[in-house]
């Protein structure tokens, strides 16, 4: 399988204009899948809901969903890319899985990071897998990574590669996907977005760029520059993640203590 890292810099609230770029930048490219990053038709430094209501994506489609569509069918590859989406009265930041023929697969972020918690609504299902060209694709979105469940949740789904959309301004995330995708044995794909974005109060954001393929055995196998709009692809096996043997006595999965881990579970949102 061929992935396609996209990293975009998106002009904040300029969508027609966005996607028309990302159109140009992977117009070249031939790939089974193709991976941009959290809210790329829209920018991200918003703290008015009205305005990302007025931004976002419903069921019906739009300027992103109907890019986004077009574009799997026009490259006959797998297409996942953040955008904001509302439901009813509800606003969600949510990845899009496209595939040739097929309905888009939306997963909504259920960690919201900072400022979106005044914006969007948490996501309220647990992220999918969805199989594609023989391959378990899974989605988690930016601020996901720092609650290692998700990661955990997708690989017991059966997920081989999990494309995770991002707008990170930590330095963490891309050295901590490496235990991400040891502990699970999965392929992940952050795909981060470069430049920067100010909100009306004068806070900047400058996003850390960086994306990155990380091996199911903790190899980086492709890492794009911090400041730069750039694409690579890369070729790997996907299957290979279903192999969850460290050693013949130690199974990632299946050596879990389970009756140990219901505190894991306790809800302490509520708890001083």
């Amino acid at each position: 399988m061929r992935l396609a890292l996209v990293q975009t810099r998106p002009e904040l609230g300029k969508v027609d204009e966005n996607l028309a770029a990302m159109g140009e930048l992977v117009e070249s490219l031939e790939t089974d899948v193709l991976c941009f990053p959290e809210l790329c038709s829209s920018g991200y430094a918003i703290d008015d809901r009205n305005r990302f209501l007025d931004l976002a994506e419903d069921g019906g489609g739009g300027p992103a969903t109907n890019f986004f569509a077009e574009l799997a069918e026009r490259k006959d590859a797998a297409v996942v890319a953040g955008f904001p989406f509302r439901d009813g009265g509800r606003l969600f930041n949510v990845s899009g899985l496209f595939r040739p023929g097929e309905q888009p697969v939306l997963y909504r972020k259920l960690h919201l990071f900072a400022r979106e918690k005044d914006v969007f609504d948490p996501g309220d299902r647990p992220p999918p897998v969805v199989e594609f060209r023989g391959a378990r694709l899974g989605m988690m979105i930016c601020f996901d990574w720092v609650f290692p469940e998700v990661g955990r949740l997708l690989a017991l789904a059966g997920a081989d590669l999990i494309l995770h959309p991002s707008n990170l301004v930590t330095p963490y995330c891309q050295r901590a996907m490496f235990a991400r995708a040891v502990e699970n044995g999965v392929f992940i794909a952050t795909v981060n977005r470069v430049g920067g974005e100010s909100y009306p109060d004068g806070t900047h954001l400058e996003f850390t760029g960086g994306s990155q393929l990380m091996g199911h055995r903790g190899d980086l196998l492709q890492e794009l520059p911090p400041r730069e709009i750039a694409a690579a692809v890369v070729d790997l096996d996907p299957r290979a993640a279903r192999d969850k043997w460290l050693t013949p006595s130690n199974h990632l999965l299946k050596d879990r203590r389970v009756e140990f881990f219901p505190p894991l579970a306790r809800d302490i949102r509520n708890e001083d």
